[in-house]
């Protein structure tokens, strides 16, 4: 499956290098940057993009080099990401189908609770299953993608235990995306929107009992220190795909284009080897800390996906193309 995605990245590269090649007669020092969704240099992801910029840098002896920059170190936010790509305020970024949904509603598609079983085989089943409409709709905004991460499932770590899921009695919960909110409103809780970076004072003092994040994100903004108990609530993972402004490639010279995919194919392949390990090693240092890890029961996950159907199908009829996004992912998770 992934040799499917890899060649469809290559193929739209390929076609930008050839007209790149013809403006280029010289090998220039090229610098670029490339911002991430994290706000830490420790996080796995940050680092996946410092190896793929040395890996850049390496290929074209430093005559082309790309700068990693964590999110808010260059003045803004993710929610602002697409407009810096579209406007070559920066050439790279991480672009999270949360926050891109509001240029390109059927990214959303990665947001709907409960369509995934929280592994990455579904993650990556759901990206192939939309990946032509994804380039398309990146291309109408001048950006194409060129590799793609599924980080880890959102979880819930909560500073108190939770007896019930399906009724939180008013349990207040940090949430980052709509959808999420949406469905812990039928749970009976309240969503409150946090950035990562205020998650840990928001539970140190009582502005919210949960939080979702993925495990690994728990330990960089040390979320073990406020709550002690982790349940795998197997939420959509926070889905990356790595982005250019397309004039800002159509200007490098063929060999610097030829070592960006290289090493675009090499992230895209490092990110799923990653992404593997990441939780489990995330569990193990929780547990160190004290740090229970529950799984929400069975029949009380039922009713959350029985609750979650009707989002589904809410989105979908909001705009044409997020049908069309559906309807492959159901076929691809083989979902009636």
């Amino acid at each position: 499956m992934k040799k499917v995605l890899t060649y469809l990245y290559v193929g739209c590269l390929g076609v930008v290098a050839f007209t790149g090649s013809s403006q280029a007669q010289d090998k220039p020092n090229v610098k670029w940057t490339a911002v991430s969704m994290e706000t830490t240099r420790d996080h796995h992801a940050v680092k996946d993009l410092i190896e793929f910029a040395k890996g850049v840098s390496d290929r074209t002896h430093g005559g082309f080099t790309i700068r990693v920059a964590t999110e808010g170190e260059l003045g803004f936010k993710r929610d602002a990401y697409v407009r810096a790509l579209m406007g070559n305020q920066v050439e790279m970024a991480t672009i999270d189908p949360g926050f891109a949904s509001a240029q390109m509603s059927h990214l959303g598609v990665f947001n709907l609770p409960f369509l995934q079983n929280g592994s990455l085989e579904d993650t990556i089943k759901l990206e192939q299953a939309t990946v032509g409409l994804t380039t398309e709709e990146f291309g109408r905004l001048n950006i194409a993608p060129c590799a793609w991460l599924s980080l880890t499932s959102q979880e819930m770590i909560s500073t108190k235990p939770v007896p019930d899921f399906t009724n939180l009695h008013g349990t207040s919960v940090r949430v980052w995306r709509e959808l999420d909110a949406q469905l812990i409103k039928k749970m009976n809780g309240v969503p409150v929107y946090l950035p990562g970076s205020e998650v840990y004072l928001a539970m140190q003092r009582g502005v919210v009992t949960m939080a979702n994040t993925g495990t690994p994100a728990m330990l960089d903004r040390s979320l073990e220190e406020t709550g002690k108990y982790v349940y795998r609530f197997g939420g959509p993972a926070s889905n990356h795909y790595v982005a250019y402004n397309m004039d800002a490639y159509k200007a490098l010279p063929p060999e610097y284009a030829k070592a960006f995919q290289t090493e675009c194919k090499e992230l895209t392949k490092r990110g799923e080897e990653t992404v593997k390990s990441e939780d489990k090693a995330a569990v193990e240092r929780l547990e160190k800390a004290g740090v229970e890890i529950l799984d929400i029961p069975a029949d009380q996950r039922e009713k959350l996906r029985a609750l979650s159907i009707p989002l589904w199908e809410e989105w979908a009829n909001k705009e044409p193309k997020n049908k069309i996004a559906l309807d492959a992912a159901k076929k691809a998770l083989n979902i009636e």
